[in-house]
C-alpha cells in the first residue's frame, strides 16, 4: 500500500468518525415530548407511576417541543419535556 492508499484510508476513516460525532451530536439536541394519562392498569416493575403514554413525539428545537407540549397541556393527567434523560413537567 502507498502513501496515497494510506491517505485516503485515513480519510475515509476520519469522515466516517466526522459521521458518527454529528449523529451523537444531533441526538443531544433532541428533545421529546410525552403526554398521557396515570393508568393504575399500567403499574408495574419498570412503570411505578402507572404513566400511559399516548402521545410521544420528538423535536429538535426546544420551542417546538415547548409550544407542542404547552398545547396538550390542557388534558388531565401529564406532560413532559425530556432532553438527555431528564424531564421537566409542563404545568
Amino acid at each position: 500500500m502507498d502513501i496515497e492508499d494510506q491517505l485516503f484510508n485515513k480519510i475515509d476513516s476520519m469522515e466516517t468518525e466526522l459521521e458518527e460525532v454529528e449523529k451523537e451530536r444531533d441526538a443531544l439536541k433532541r428533545f421529546t415530548v410525552l403526554a398521557g394519562r396515570y393508568d393504575a392498569c399500567c403499574v408495574d416493575d419498570k412503570n411505578p407511576s402507572g404513566e400511559n403514554v399516548k402521545y410521544i413525539n420528538e423535536f429538535k428545537d426546544l420551542s417546538e417541543a415547548m409550544e407542542t407540549a404547552s398545547n396538550l397541556a390542557c388534558i388531565n393527567g401529564f406532560v413532559y419535556i425530556e432532553h438527555m434523560g431528564q424531564r421537566a413537567k409542563v404545568a
